[in-house]
């Protein structure tokens, strides 16, 4: 004979296998047993309802698979329990009777399973004292001892009585019992639940222990469930769970000795039971509970979870609306913090292992939680916090967790406070920073800077500035040791630089005190002077134009009367100019734009020295580093021009100086199309001259860009700009600029627009259309304007 060998199957197969074998008999036995419900014969429904519970006798079942099979009993006992109400009043069945038939039922495990439904159902009838019946099944449950099948059957028993337990006010109070009967039970249970849990591990029923760890895990809902119901019980006050509750659910969690069951009961604990009650007991969960746990037990987790859960419960009390809080909560209130922190003290000398560096640090990070919100104004303790940690943590290296947690910390009061400045007066603040690396410090000054933007609270005295530089100084230096500085990518500095010089316009002085605005651009100057070439180029840009701004401030107040001491523009423009030297150095370019503004701001305020010492570095600049590059000249060289022409105290030998350079500049342009632009542009130089001879220039610049558009290619936009620069000074009244100039000019551009001109695409002859086309619009509405449309009459713009 040949054999053949059964396929291996693995262990989830294997589980799957009797999961479904034992589902189809539940199913099986609960369609016959519904089947006698309706035919109402009470033996035959006892029958198929034994042999449909036989099934939760297994021992094969995974916990997770045996909570399956469970789920599906559970939905069948519903209805068998609504059969036996319904045979109770309507039948006139005695309750006392089914409760003594079932107790005949063959296996323990089907009987008990049918008690506690008759039980239910006898306690609904109030047949008998509800405490009675409630004692005599926790006691009947001790017959079932197999650690999954004994936690199912109890939270079974949990389950259908959660609404029948005596409690202040229900239908169950006073015949049935009290408050203290229903404590008494689900403790009963509770107690015994935890023993069946704990008997997993002892026992070992499964081998692996990573396995059987998993399998409890699965079945700790079942055990928590009943300080669930505790906590719900309206009857259980402040005083009884003082006196009866607290002491022994904390007696039944440390006499089990296991840390699996200690972690997890003692977080439900926490969850399943009022913030008052917690507050009003908290010296004796932290002095008495959490030191009788075994080493095992993350404590870390407990005490975040309790401080979270305070902290928020202090701001509660104090929102509007609420229920002002008796004077023992006020004082406990109070004193919270002076509890945890000697907790957390007495942890760290007594069971040094207790908290590692992250659990500490996740420990210190939820008491700046409770101290920000439950004590808003207490500053001092925000600082003893961090002076606290920053002893703790010196001269350790911290895990990358550890490390997010303490730049959760430094973060977390400028997120809280909303400005810099409550942060700023921490001084424990850059001594927990110290414990962090300088990559991680970077970190954390980069995230303080994006905190401060965010809450846009001006910075505004000398002090506060100098603590700031203190907080990011990894952002304006590098560290000491050259290989402590990280490698970091360019767009990450450029970003980290350009957060330090938007925090510049946060320094901001109070209205009217200039000198103190002064003194903080000054610290400022002397900080970013430290930071090297590669910062400078994003730092010293924004402190220019904040020095050139104060400069028109306090010109406007000094011109009014007011005393500034030792603030003058002079002094500013000096300083401004001495950033100027040390940027153009490194940054030509760059400090070529700043040179320009400052000249107009000297010049606004009436320096002339200043004004043409920095025109003269602006046009050094120009000549040395931009006319190399003739796309860069032409672009740079309207700036130059504009600036010039803005200025109102330069004076005519320094305007003639400047004025021919930049009309040089123009003429020597490589570009023919360049050069006749640049031509009309220096037109506007001499306009608003205060000399005839220098006003006639105008009209030289203007005909110096037609003799140049003659060799340009295309012309037909360069002569609607020539023609347009015509019309601005025919419109300003420039008696150089004269309506035979401009007819003339007009003639020649109509024929230009009608010359088909190559290699100008579709749209650029759109748009040098439609632009001439506006011109000739705006000269004809000049036209019919009345008594000023006189002198444009003969103007021929057809």
């Amino acid at each position: 004979m040949a054999a053949v060998d059964a396929p291996i199957l693995t262990v989830e197969e294997q589980q799957e296998k009797w999961l479904a074998e034992a589902s189809s008999a539940v199913r099986m036995h609960a369609e016959k047993m519904q089947e006698a419900i309706e035919a109402r014969t009470l033996s035959d429904v006892l029958k198929h309802a034994w042999s449909m519970l036989a099934e939760l006798r297994t021992s094969q079942l995974s916990p997770q698979n045996y909570y399956e099979l469970y789920i599906i009993v559970f939905d069948e006992l519903q209805a068998l329990e609504a059969y036996f109400r319904s045979e109770i009043e309507e039948n006139d069945r005695s309750v006392e009777e089914l409760y003594e038939i079932v107790q005949h039922a063959g296996y323990i495990v089907p009987r008990l399973y049918l008690l506690v439904t008759v039980g239910s159902v006898y306690i609904q009838s109030k047949g008998a004292p509800a405490k009675d019946i409630l004692k005599d099944l926790v006691e009947m449950c001790k017959g079932v001892q197999h650690p999954t099948r004994g936690l199912f059957l109890r939270h079974y028993l949990s389950t259908v009585t959660k609404n029948k337990l005596p409690d202040v006010g229900n239908r169950y109070e006073e015949d049935g019992g009290t408050v203290q009967n229903s404590v008494d039970f689900v403790l009963q249970n509770f107690k015994e639940m935890v023993w069946l849990w704990v008997r997993m591990e002892h026992k070992q029923i499964v081998s692996d222990p990573e396995r059987r760890a998993k399998e409890r895990e699965a079945l700790r809902l079942l055990v928590g469930f009943n300080l669930t119901r505790l906590g719900s019980l309206d009857g259980v006050d402040l005083e009884m769970y003082s006196e009866c509750v607290m002491p022994r659910v904390i007696d039944i969690i440390c006499n089990s000795g296991d840390t699996i069951a200690q972690q997890y009961l003692s977080e439900v604990m926490i969850q399943v039971f009022p913030d008052e009650f917690h507050l009003a007991k908290l010296d004796d969960t932290l002095t008495n509970f959490c030191t009788q746990l075994t080493p095992g037990v993350n404590l870390q987790s407990l005490l975040t979870s309790l401080m979270d859960r305070l902290a928020n419960y202090a701001v509660e009390s104090t929102a509007e609306g609420v229920q002002p809080k008796k004077k023992w909560e006020k004082k406990a209130i109070a004193g919270m913090y002076e509890s945890f922190q000697n907790a957390v003290n007495n942890l760290m000398s007594n069971q040094p292992d207790a908290l590692d560096d992250q659990k500490y640090s996740s420990v210190m990070l939820s008491l700046l939680k409770l101290v920000l919100q439950a004590y808003p104004d207490r500053s001092d303790r925000v600082d003893e916090l961090f002076n606290f940690a920053a002893s703790c943590l010196a001269d350790k290296v911290l895990d990358n967790k550890s490390v997010n947690l303490v730049k959760k910390m430094l973060i977390l009061p400028v997120e809280h406070y909303g400005n810099m400045s409550s942060v700023l007066d921490l001084n424990g603040w850059p001594v927990l920073l110290d414990v962090l690396k300088f990559e991680q410090r970077l970190e954390v000054s980069r995230e303080l800077c994006k905190a401060a933007l965010k809450a846009g609270t001006p910075i505004d005295n000398v002090e506060h500035v100098t603590k700031v530089f203190e907080f990011i100084k990894p952002l304006l230096e590098d560290p000491a040791d050259p290989e402590k500085m990280p490698e970091s990518d360019p767009s990450d500095f450029e970003e980290d630089q350009t957060l330090v010089a938007k925090l510049v316009h946060l320094f901001k002085a109070p209205e009217g005190e200039l000198d103190v605005q002064f003194k903080i651009y000054s610290v400022a100057r002397k900080q970013f002077g430290k930071g090297g070439e590669l910062r400078m180029k994003y730092t010293f840009p924004p402190l220019i134009f904040n020095f050139t701004r104060l400069a028109i401030v306090v010109k406007k107040a000094l011109d009014g009367g007011a005393e500034l001491g030792k603030v003058s523009v002079e002094k500013i423009l000096q300083y401004t100019k001495q950033l100027l030297a040390v940027l153009c150095t490194h940054y030509p370019k760059l400090a070529f734009n700043s040179y320009t503004h400052a000249a107009r701001v000297a010049d606004k305020c009436g320096c002339v020295e200043d004004t043409i010492e920095m025109l003269d570095c602006a046009f050094v600049l120009f000549e040395e580093e931009i006319m190399a590059n003739s796309k860069d000249e032409m672009l740079t060289l309207p700036t130059l021009i504009s600036c010039i022409t803005s200025m109102k105290k330069l004076g005519d030998d320094a305007f003639e100086k400047f004025s021919k350079k930049l009309c040089s500049y123009s003429a020597n342009l490589l570009k023919k199309e360049d050069a006749c632009a640049a031509a009309f542009m220096c037109s506007h130089l001499f306009h608003k001259a205060s000399q005839e001879e220098q006003r006639k220039k105008v009209l030289d610049c203007l005909q110096r860009s037609l003799k140049v558009v003659d060799n340009c290619k295309p012309q037909r936009p360069l002569f609607v700009d020539i023609l347009n620069s015509y019309m601005y000074f025919f419109t300003n009244a420039n008696e150089h600029i004269t309506v035979n100039h401009i007819n003339v000019l007009w003639a020649l551009t109509r024929d230009k627009m009608a010359e088909d001109e190559g290699g100008v695409s579709d749209t650029g002859f759109a748009k040098v259309t439609t632009y001439y086309q506006n011109t000739v619009d705006y000269v004809q509405a000049k036209q019919v304007a009345g008594d000023e449309g006189a002198r444009w009459n003969e103007i021929d713009a057809s």
